[in-house]
């Protein structure tokens, strides 16, 4: 499936794609790899996500899996020491992990409000503190980092752009 007319390549370039596995996150890492960059994804453990890991390297794709939970202090440390033991730079960052739980503002627990900062707040900014050095480093240091917030009847967008 064909998702960009676009006449630019990302030959050479490298991209961290968290939440890759599926959905906005998927067809972002798909395209990027059609585009010509090295893709480094990371999602939860999970059959599927490997199966297409493995369909990708058969297609000859330059990419990297690395299975995470980033809602995690230790997930996001595994996932910085996978980047730093694979590449020295990194041209585009996509914070694209998070979760949207459906509820009613007043219907969320505070176990609830935790979880979703966790993955969809510091999981975000903490990465982009991990990655800065490796963006920074980077000719171009092409950064992308989108993040949705749900609310009871709506999404937020953040932008974070560290050191920009």
């Amino acid at each position: 499936m064909e998702y960009s007319t676009h006449p630019w390549r990302l030959d050479g370039k490298r991209a961290l794609v968290t939440g890759g596995s599926k959905g906005i996150g998927l067809a972002i890492v798909e395209e990027f790899l059609r585009l010509g960059a090295s893709v480094m994804v990371v999602a939860r453990e999970s059959d599927t996500f490997r199966q297409q890991v493995h369909e990708w390297q058969l297609q000859g794709k330059s990419i990297v899996a690395t299975e995470a939970d980033l809602s995690t202090e230790r997930g996001r440390e595994i996932l910085s020491d996978r980047l730093y033991d694979c590449w020295n730079e990194l041209d585009i960052l996509v914070n694209n992990a998070g979760i949207n739980l459906r509820k009613a503002t007043l219907d969320y627990t505070a176990a609830d409000y935790d979880r979703l900062v966790q993955l969809n707040q510091l999981a975000a900014f903490d990465l982009c503190c991990r990655c800065y050095p490796a963006l920074k480093r980077s000719p171009e240091g092409m950064k992308n980092n989108h993040q949705t917030l749900p609310t009871k009847e709506n999404l937020w967008n953040i932008q974070l752009i560290p050191g920009a």
